[in-house]
Formats: structure tokens, C-alpha cells, sequence
């Protein structure tokens, strides 16, 4: 193993309640962009219909 590989997961271990909730906040923070796409797609495909349906 390299060293780098040695000192994190050594780390890792040490510090694992900081490993915990570093894992959560990177998890959560990918939820609320990918929900947020979601969002601003279904807006933007329900305007879409509605301009469609009036024309």
C-alpha cells in the first residue's frame, strides 16, 4: 500500500464519528441537488405543456 493509503485509512479509523458525519453531509448534499434537477425539470416540463395546450 502507499503511504497515503496507510495514513488515511489510519485516520479514518482514528476519527470515525468525523468520518460518520463527513459521509452523511456528502449524501445529503447530493440529495438535495439531484431533488432539486428533479424539481426545476418538472416545472420546466410543466410550463412547457401548458404553453403547448394554448397554442
Amino acid at each position: 500500500m502507499k503511504i497515503e493509503t496507510k495514513l488515511t485509512l489510519n485516520n479514518m479509523k482514528k476519527n470515525i464519528k468525523r468520518t460518520v458525519f463527513t459521509t452523511i453531509s456528502i449524501i445529503l448534499c447530493s440529495v438535495l441537488i439531484f431533488t432539486t434537477l428533479i424539481i426545476i425539470s418538472s416545472i420546466r416540463n410543466g410550463i412547457t405543456r401548458e404553453y403547448r395546450n394554448r397554442i
